[in-house]
């Protein structure tokens, strides 16, 4: 959480806070839960509220608040990132073997470490 305090310092125009989760909600359910709200973190050309979630002192999901009309802009630049994605459903277009995700809504885009890989696949499947 240090280490991302100190990554974050700069990148957040609105300024970030770090605030408890209680009780935790990631699915490999941490003992203890952080998270990093940062207003104005630059994405996809634009500032965005970004969720950083943190079990156990380990990043573990990132969530970009975007617009609906970034849909395309969003899903075009994972492709380019990570290939064709592996699940395509009313809720997701998820990219598993590059951890990451589009979401219908609210329209976010979803990256998330290894250690969800299980989870976030039994999320995508289940989506269909």
């Amino acid at each position: 959480t240090a280490e991302l305090e100190i990554a974050l310092e700069g990148k957040c125009a609105g300024g970030f806070e770090i605030r408890p989760i209680d009780p935790p909600f990631l699915p490999n359910k941490p003992e203890k839960q952080l998270q990093i709200d940062c207003d104005g973190f630059d994405f996809l050309g634009a500032p965005r509220w970004t969720e950083f979630v943190i079990g156990d002192d380990r990043l573990q999901m990132v969530w970009v608040m975007v617009d609906d009309s970034d849909k395309a802009k969003a899903i075009e630049a994972l492709k380019d990132a990570y290939g064709e994605p592996s699940h395509e459903t009313p809720m997701f277009v998820a990219f598993t073997q590059g951890r990451a995700a589009w979401r219908e809504e609210p329209a976010e885009i979803l990256f998330y470490s290894e250690e969800l890989d299980a989870p976030m696949k039994g999320w995508f499947d289940s989506a269909q």
